[in-house]
């Protein structure tokens, strides 16, 4: 017997004085330090989705794949790790 499993979901959130790193690119460092800077606001659109597989109750496997869009950041330029539209 084969029992597959879809979950999708859809998100929104909105962050607010969301803490985010920046490099720190002063005279005298090695740029490999950041600064912390606040972000006033940021949108998030998350989307995700889970499929799973199992054959019997002998064998299962299950896989996830989650996916955030970051927009509208004010109150900051840019970030590490944000990908912004």
């Amino acid at each position: 017997m084969i029992i597959s499993l879809i979950v999708q979901k859809v998100g929104f959130n909105r962050l607010n004085n969301q803490p985010l790193f920046v490099n720190d690119t002063t005279a005298g460092t090695d740029g490999k330090s950041f600064n912390v800077v606040y972000a006033d606001r940021i949108n998030v659109l998350n989307l995700g989705g889970e499929l799973g597989y199992t054959v019997q109750e002998k064998f299962s496997i299950i896989t996830n794949l989650q996916f955030n869009q970051f927009t509208g950041l004010q109150g900051q330029q840019k970030s590490v790790g944000i990908i912004t539209a």
